[in-house]
């Protein structure tokens, strides 16, 4: 049996190896299939089509302009408008509007304020006549630094002068500086939308920036031609191996139709390789059986022996005449194997 099963292996492998060299000549038809499906992709695609997906009006040209010339000329009109709206004079205006809002009265000069007098709510007028820590002197009524209200105290004291100035300027700096950020984000938005696509440029969500035209309808066109070639390669690819005599066989592979005797034979002889060796392993494991029942008898034998013996000088005695008994050990046939003639055909 292992001299057939030596030869059926032989016969496989020299099958294996003109299977093998036949599906290897798949090989020098690649450039073919990716010649045709690169053709056939191309015409199905056009460039045009793909750039009124994206809004895109043709010609697309490479940028006429370097990315930061575009935006230092963008930059420059948004300066161009914040210096004619918001102009940095206004700093100026600002210290100038808190110093009048706060203008601090001298002895002597005449006064015109809202206060209290004798408990009321009222307009205020007379002549300074003196300032002191806790009051000053309108004509000849006093009236406490307390009573006075946050824009007249400034306008007596000194600290309170200073500390209303600067709060004033602060919150008129702070409303200026934001109206004129709201204002250059909103120029900036308006010129690059004018500027960045007249010189061959558009603005990406995802990247969230300005890109050429070029690159992104580039981009586009070579994922939809991949897709479309990945659509039509295995088609492809059957068209041309079928041009060249090749067919499908039993195992799903592609062989040439004079090969499909060759691999069915080839089918054939794995089967009766595999049923030979599934005998042998069937028998190997038989035998391991029988080997075992042996021994067993083996040892019912050693206890028939008896007690009554155990006078005997040796048990090496003991032994040979087991190995005599009715127990011994007889040959073993080989088994016979079975019909294997229904696996070939008549």
């Amino acid at each position: 049996m292992r001299t057939i099963l030596s030869i059926l292996t032989g016969c496989l492998f020299a099958l294996s190896v003109a299977a093998v060299e036949g599906i290897d000549d798949l090989s020098r038809y690649d450039y073919e299939i990716e010649l045709r499906t690169i053709r056939q992709a191309l015409a199905k695609i056009e460039i045009k089509d793909v750039a009124a997906e994206i809004n895109l009006s043709m010609p697309v040209r490479a940028p006429q302009l370097l990315a930061d010339q575009v935006d230092k000329m963008i930059e420059k009109k948004v300066e161009a408008a914040i210096e004619a709206n918001f102009p940095s004079s206004r700093y100026d205006e600002i210290a100038q509007a808190a110093s009048e809002k706060y203008r601090m009265f001298k002895v002597g000069d005449f006064v015109s304020m809202d206060g209290i007098q004798r408990g009321e709510w009222r307009r205020i007028e007379g002549y300074l006549d003196a300032i002191t820590n806790d009051r000053i002197k309108l004509g000849d009524i006093y009236y406490a630094r307390q009573d006075l209200t946050e824009v007249t105290r400034p306008k007596f004291y000194r600290e309170d002068h200073e500390e209303a100035v600067r709060k004033y300027t602060a919150i008129q700096t702070r409303n200026f500086d934001l109206a004129k950020k709201e204002f250059r984000e909103g120029q900036r938005r308006l010129f690059a939308n004018q500027t960045w696509p007249k010189f061959g440029y558009v603005y990406s969500r995802r990247m969230r920036r300005w890109v050429p035209a070029e690159a992104v309808l580039r981009n586009r066109y070579q994922k939809k031609l991949k897709k479309m070639a990945a659509e039509l390669r295995n088609g492809i690819k059957e068209e041309i191996y079928a041009d060249n005599g090749y067919i499908v066989d039993s195992l799903n592979q592609w062989v040439l139709e004079s090969d499909v005797a060759l691999t069915s034979n080839t089918s054939m002889l794995v089967m009766v390789r595999q049923f030979l060796l599934q005998e042998m392993k069937d028998g190997s494991s038989s035998g391991g059986e029988e080997q075992q029942n042996d021994d067993n008898r083996d040892g019912e034998w050693e206890d028939e022996w008896g007690d009554e013996d155990q006078g005997n000088t040796g048990r090496g005695n003991r032994s040979i005449q087991a190995a005599r008994g009715p127990g011994a050990k007889q040959g073993l046939r080989p088994r016979q194997p079975r019909d294997v003639s229904d696996l070939y055909d008549e």
